[in-house]
């Protein structure tokens, strides 16, 4: 199947006069929007619920995985985020298992608390000196 052939004729005819990178970002967010919906649809059921289909490996979650996905959110513009933001992010992945009724290895589950209590030290520190927006490197 084609990237054309996904995409409802009516939509690409809407489109046609557009500049091609524009049309090239609507055909690509059309895309990401279609698989966003079955995966919403299709594989998660509502929150709260067991999920229709296993849509995690879960083994594959470990304690590096996990700090190289905090280390890397920033704003929009490169900056960090507020230390509470990254415990939200913490909270989130912890859902991520108990949804699933998978249980964390207690080991894992202490690095990774270690792991979110530097980035969040990091990040107040940075706020605290003034540098709000600072882009880290290798944190």
């Amino acid at each position: 199947m084609t990237e054309n052939e996904r995409i409802p004729e009516s939509l690409i005819s809407k489109w046609e006069k557009l500049p091609l990178h524009e049309l090239n970002k609507k055909k690509v967010n059309f895309i990401h929007m279609q698989m966003a919906n079955f995966i919403k649809n299709e594989c998660l059921n509502a929150g709260g619920y067991f999920p229709k289909r296993n849509t995690v490996v879960h083994e594959n979650l470990k304690p590096d995985v996990i700090g190289e996905y905090l280390v890397q959110r920033r704003k929009a513009n490169g900056g960090l985020m507020k230390p509470g933001v990254y415990a939200g992010y913490r909270s989130s992945l912890t859902y991520l298992f108990k949804r699933y009724k998978v249980k964390q290895d207690d080991d894992d589950y202490q690095e990774i608390s270690e792991i979110l209590n530097g980035v969040k030290r990091h990040a107040n520190e940075a706020r605290q000196a003034g540098e709000g927006n600072l882009i880290c490197h290798g944190l």
